[in-house]
């Protein structure tokens, strides 16, 4: 009868494995890419000189008109000054006269002193910042020659005025100044030849920018629409430090883990404009990503046990630095986990080296930051999960006491039964005398020291032994947690080991009971309960062969 024992566990062991699949978790992720451009500005200035030389010369007293000032064409205000230098020349080779010789003085400006100052190094500054296509006050708009001068040795000689005009940044620039207050000097700096100006189509902007994960769609929103968080990180100049806020939240149902790393811009990223190609765009962007530094530091946001902003990095633009790192995917910040409703900001602050020169006017840096969003939500079971019927069946053949005396078996070795034979269930050991008979199920050969079977379990029909597990009962299964961890598979019912022991004859069977945070790994402790099972019933099925052949003998 120890046969009806088996199947029936073998029947547990199913319905078990039948809950275990009831429910999975799935995590699901989501990823955008925003391209945030920072631009360099530009300092580019025109000067303007309107004047047309007398056909019939110029004489003492006589006044002409000679308009000089400047233009800012640039990105960025900038402060000006004009430099004026006067000569005479000779009027056949138009070479230069020596000014010992012949006194450029003589030839008068009329100069509007009081916008523009001479310093000490002859140049005229501009006292007040020019802004973008901003045209300054006239430096002067005419000269002469003294009245009362007769000229003598200047006759037919050529006068020349040559007027250059120079610009430099207004921001982080601070110049020379008088005991007056009137900028007198730019402190020596020498002003290098601009380059071709560039045109883009970006525009500085300060409002925030956001990064949503929206409700509904279980994906990034991210504004602005071009996708572009630097907004204010446009027409930078050298000693610059701007800032710009980025706000991260979470709008849907779920909550939701989201991370932040940081990749290079490649050359799809880059086309042609006028004044440069795209791969030079792409070679300067490479070089001024390790030069612009940036640091990011997140509110306390989501996290309450933090009250103060935290650095969460500080290095080059293009995402790395001695200290942080978030330079591709396998080094990602972690941001936070967020509830429906709860937002962090991200206070960026971009500084710009001092000492970037002329070359990286118009320059332009790309980088992509990349947003990862990663939240569980529990996915429809394929079928209702059950649970294991703990009703024992009624047993169709009431279990009788054995009758036989220990020394004399209940059947003669050599006659056969004529009642119908118990099929012999032996899963890994097939009988080696398949004419033998077994005996009848009301009379066990098995001695009494060793009953087949408990009163209380419920037994096969001889008939019909069970072969497959039984149908799980219809009743639903209690929901299981989220999947969190993965690390505990080794706390079953079973010992450490994580098989799973048969319950006495007397106990219900019931599900193991899931103290590990993941569900997957149900299948470990099963398939480890499975072999010890079968290693049980072919040691229970070897002895009560080997009793049975001793019987028969």
């Amino acid at each position: 009868m120890k046969a009806k024992k088996i199947i029936l566990t073998g029947t547990a062991i199913a319905s078990i494995l039948a809950l275990s699949v009831g429910i999975t978790w799935s995590a699901f992720s989501a990823k955008t890419s925003t391209l945030n451009v920072v631009t360099m500005g530009n300092v580019h200035i025109e000067l303007i000189d309107k004047y047309t030389k007398p056909t019939e010369g110029v004489g003492p007293g006589d006044k002409i008109s000679k308009i000089v000032s400047a233009k800012n064409t640039g990105k960025n205000t900038s402060y000006v000054r004009i430099s004026v230098d006067k000569a005479w020349c000779d009027p056949t080779t138009g070479d230069e006269l020596d000014k010992q010789q012949y006194d450029p003085e003589y030839i008068v400006l009329n100069v509007n002193d009081a916008e523009w100052v001479k310093g000490n190094d002859g140049y005229y500054y501009y006292q007040k910042p020019l802004l973008p296509d901003e045209t300054a006050d006239n430096l002067m708009e005419s000269f002469q020659l003294p009245a009362e001068w007769d000229m003598k040795g200047y006759t037919n000689l050529e006068g020349h005025i040559t007027v250059q005009a120079e610009a430099i940044q207004y921001d982080n620039f601070y110049p020379e100044r008088d005991a007056d207050n009137n900028i007198v000097g730019w402190h020596g700096q020498t002003v290098q030849e601009a380059l071709p100006e560039v045109t883009y189509s970006f525009t500085n902007s300060t409002d925030d920018s956001n990064v949503t994960f929206q409700y509904g769609t279980h994906d990034f929103v991210v504004i602005p629409d071009s996708n572009d968080l630097f907004g204010n990180f446009k027409g930078v100049m050298p000693g610059d430090s701007r800032t710009q806020k980025v706000v991260v939240d979470n709008k849907n149902d779920d909550n939701v883990s989201i991370w932040v790393y940081a990749l290079p811009a490649d050359q799809s990223h880059f086309t042609d404009v006028p004044g440069r190609t795209a791969e030079e765009q792409k070679v300067q962007s490479d070089d001024l990503v390790t030069k612009l530094q940036l640091s990011v530091t997140k509110s306390a946001g989501v996290d309450t046990t933090k009250s103060a902003d935290e650095l969460i990095y500080e290095g080059e633009l293009v995402g790395k630095s001695d200290k942080y790192n978030m330079l591709a995917q396998e080094n990602a910040i972690f941001l936070g986990e967020y509830a429906k409703g709860e937002k962090t900001d991200l206070n960026l602050t971009l500084t710009v080296p001092a000492e970037l020169d002329n070359a990286y006017d118009d320059a332009i840096a790309k980088i992509q930051w990349i947003f990862v969003a990663s939240y569980d939500v529990p996915a429809p079971p394929s079928e209702e999960p059950s649970e294991p019927s703990v009703e024992p069946s009624e047993p169709s053949v009431e279990p009788s006491e054995p009758s036989v005396e220990p020394s004399e078996p209940s059947v003669e070795p050599s006659e056969p039964s004529k009642e119908p034979s118990e099929p012999s269930v032996e899963p890994s050991e097939p009988s080696k005398e398949p004419s033998e008979p077994s005996v009848e199920p009301s009379e066990p050969s098995v001695e009494p020291s060793e009953p087949s079977v408990e009163p209380s379990e419920p037994s096969v029909e001889p008939s019909k032994p069970s072969e497959e597990p039984s149908e799980p009962s219809e009743e639903p299964s209690r929901p299981l947690p989220p999947v969190t961890d993965n690390s505990n598979i080794t706390s079953y019912p079973g010992g450490s080991s994580g098989g799973y022991n048969p319950p006495a004859p007397d106990e219900p069977i019931a599900p193991p009971v899931q103290t590990g945070e993941d569900i997957g790994v149900y299948t470990v402790p099963i398939i480890i309960g499975a072999v010890s099972l079968v290693t049980v019933i072919v040691l229970l099925l070897t002895t009560r062969k080997k009793k049975r052949d001793d019987d028969n003998r």
